[in-house]
């Protein structure tokens, strides 16, 4: 299998069955096959050709349903068992888990790529721009920061697997009953590494179905406009520097 032309990997994480984890209110199976397929499809759309990768956990049944309904060479799928500590612990600490498996089975392909990942039955409507944006700063970790909040959205966050793999002292710590959340340990590991964490800049736009609450979910009109009015100046910025350096070669 080759390695993405792009220098970047999409990956997508999912959970498929009757939900084992606390507070997780989406228990109808069709709708995290079909919210997992609409993902994939989001995916193939932006990147024809491309391998995607989708790891799954829960119910392997509904696990062969969902490939062969998709049925396409370019989507790589893999399922990995649960285990007890996956589910005590936590949401946080299930997709982590789930995270590190994937990681782990696909070390040789992923290597040091940038990883693009995405939680199923979620879509991101600026794909592209995100992940050559993440894959432009050739940062370990890629996250964007929440004004006043001390955590970052993990649905579609971008990174080298080395990354995660490698700094477990943080990322093990994840336990939902101490209140230590996935999304505010990535944070802290972006903190520690004294990465920049853009806030508007070709960030994510979420559009999808929470597993959490079964609800379908939008990112704000308001936040659309603003990201995108500053990637437009940063973008244009970009392409004056790389002018004005191109000048000076010739």
């Amino acid at each position: 299998m080759d390695r993405d032309k792009h220098g970047m990997i999409i990956l997508i994480t999912g959970y498929l069955g009757t939900p084992t984890t606390k507070d997780t209110l989406l228990i109808d199976h069709d709708q995290r096959i079909d919210g997992t397929i609409l993902t994939i499809q989001s995916v193939l759309n932006f990147f024809p050709g491309q391998m995607i990768f989708v790891a799954l956990t829960g119910d392997p049944l509904q696990a062969r349903i969902l490939e062969e309904r998709i049925m396409n060479k370019s989507v790589s799928f893999k399922f990995f068992d649960q285990n007890t500590e996956d589910v005590t612990r936590g949401k946080g600490y299930f997709e982590y888990a789930l995270l590190l498996k994937a990681l782990n089975h696909w070390e040789p392909i992923f290597g040091s790529l940038t990883i693009v990942k995405i939680t199923a039955k979620y879509r991101v409507l600026n794909l592209n721009k995100v992940a050559n944006y993440a894959d432009s700063l050739a940062q370990p970790l890629v996250v964007w920061k929440n004004l006043g909040r001390e955590w970052v959205d993990t649905r579609c966050f971008a990174f080298k697997a080395r990354t995660i793999v490698e700094n477990n002292a943080i990322l093990s710590q994840i336990d939902e009953q101490k209140k230590i959340y996935f999304e505010s340990s990535i944070l802290a590991l972006s903190q520690s590494m004294q990465l920049r964490m853009p806030m508007f800049i070709h960030r994510p736009i979420i559009s999808g179905l929470s597993g959490t609450t079964g609800l379908n979910v939008e990112t704000s009109k308001l936040k659309i406009i603003v990201c995108s009015v500053s990637s437009f100046f940063y973008d244009s910025l970009r392409r004056l520097i790389d002018c004005v350096q191109n000048l000076r070669k010739t």
